[in-house]
């Protein structure tokens, strides 16, 4: 009998050990089926973020690996829908003209 356990979405640090867990199958293994709590967007407030992490940055061309780990983690939380293709997610014509200034 499988029983379904939601939590609390966790902090990579300090949530660590569960998301490992998660990852490796240890809690199926157990017969629980683990769940991610998903707050609805509408709940996030500015208290939510880290200010003081956001870094300002010159813009730089698409890394494709990081786009497709991107992509997929927002899949993974409902916000984007279907697979990631390179080819249709990133405009290669407006991201060369922007950064050679043509």
């Amino acid at each position: 009998m499988t029983k379904t356990m939601v939590i609390e979405p966790v902090r990579a640090f300090n949530g660590l050990d569960v998301l490992m867990a998660l990852d490796e199958g240890l809690f199926a293994a157990e017969g629980l089926e683990v769940q991610l709590a998903r707050p609805p967007v509408a709940a996030l407030t500015p208290a939510a973020f880290q200010l003081s992490r956001i870094k300002v940055k010159a813009p730089e061309p698409v890394v494709v690996e990081d786009a497709r780990l991107e992509w997929e983690w927002m899949a993974s939380w409902g916000i984007l829908h279907g697979a990631f293709d390179a080819a249709a997610h990133i405009n290669a014509a407006v991201q060369d003209a922007a950064h050679t200034g043509h």
